[in-house]
């Protein structure tokens, strides 16, 4: 993920839960007594990173890892089924608790108009009158001129409005998703009483939807295309956001925003590992496959610099030195959705 391109046949040395030496196989000596796991036909790239999750259950971290998610980022302060965010975060870093790293923040700052306040808006007065929304979009050059100048990484969690258009069209369907069995029950009743169909105002919110959706995509088209560095975040778990595999969503949501295969990759992979190391003092390396980096890799089937779907195809899961396969993440997961009694 330093450049689009694919190294064939190379070897990849892992110790202590970092990558310590890459090199085409012919050449790298593999360590006497090391555990050699065979990627013949498989592509390895970087573990992903999801920027914006809220924790629900401790179970979800079984699930991010299921779908390669080896990063996460806790965007707000702790909530009622996952209390403990510090302790949490220490005990995946040592091993003690299986799930991705763990990266925290403070607590929700909100926008305006904020999200938690009855408060009008542009939007909600032309709704008043009938009218569908139709964002400004050219005022998106300036935007993004300006975000560019700052200096600032922007999140778009496409996979989010995406989502909110999916509840709208037909939420039994995204509540019948085989996904939902591992939900922890207070989650899933969580998104059985607060999707978006239960709104009050659900036909000036539809409207409002049907006009965000499109110009976001353009919106994220022109970030990207100006050097805008992009963070993959999905705002798992909020309702029909599955953990880990709404990162996959967001991966094709991006693409068909207009961004190559490779582009939407680093959002989850390098671009993550850049702005983490460039705050977080004590960090890591990792996002990319080097000497150096933090071992968070995954094998899949399939090239996703050709077809960005077949980053589902995964084999198996590298976190912090520590191989799973598929198998094994599949087996834990149905361990949890059996505590369930499903």
């Amino acid at each position: 993920m330093d450049t689009e391109r694919v190294l064939e046949r190379y070897t990849v040395i892992v110790q202590d839960g970092m990558i310590t030496e890459m090199g085409p196989s012919a050449s790298v000596e593999i360590p006497q007594g090391a555990r050699v796991l065979g990627g013949r036909g498989a592509y390895l790239l970087p573990g992903l990173t999801d920027f914006h999750i809220h924790l629900r259950s401790t179970d979800e971290l079984l699930s991010y890892l299921a779908y390669g998610v080896t990063t996460v980022v806790q965007l707000s302060d702790a909530l009622r089924g996952a209390p403990d965010l510090l302790r949490y975060r220490d005990q995946l870093a040592s091993g003690e608790m299986l799930g991705p790293t763990l990266y925290t923040s403070g607590p929700l700052l909100d926008g305006d108009p904020p999200i938690r306040a009855d408060v009008d808006s542009d939007v909600d007065s032309l709704l008043d009158r009938g009218d569908v929304p139709f964002p400004d979009e050219t005022g998106i050059p300036e935007a993004v001129r300006m975000t560019k100048a700052a200096g600032t990484a922007v999140t778009p969690n496409l996979s989010f409005v995406a989502m909110t258009r999916r509840q709208l069209d037909d939420v039994e369907a995204v509540l019948a998703d085989p996904e939902t069995r591992y939900l922890h029950p207070a989650v899933l009743t969580m998104w059985q009483r607060q999707n978006f169909t239960r709104r009050a105002d659900l036909e000036r919110f539809d409207k409002r939807e049907q006009a965000k959706y499109p110009f976001l995509k353009k919106l994220t088209k022109a970030l990207n295309d100006a050097g805008v560095p992009l963070l993959l975040g999905t705002d798992a778990s909020f309702v029909g956001l599955f953990p880990g595999k709404s990162a996959h969503v967001e991966l094709r949501e991006l693409v068909e925003a207009g961004l190559t295969p490779y582009e939407a990759l680093k959002t989850g992979t390098r671009n993550a590992g850049d702005f983490i190391g460039e705050y977080v003092s004590s960090a890591e390396p990792f996002g990319l496959v080097a000497p150096g980096q933090r071992a968070d890799l995954i094998l899949v089937q399939g090239n996703p610099l050709e077809d960005i779907s077949t980053v589902s195809n995964i084999g198996g899961v590298m976190v912090r030195g520590r191989w799973l396969t598929s198998a094994e993440l599949e087996q834990a997961r149905e361990e949890v959705a059996a505590s369930y009694g499903r």
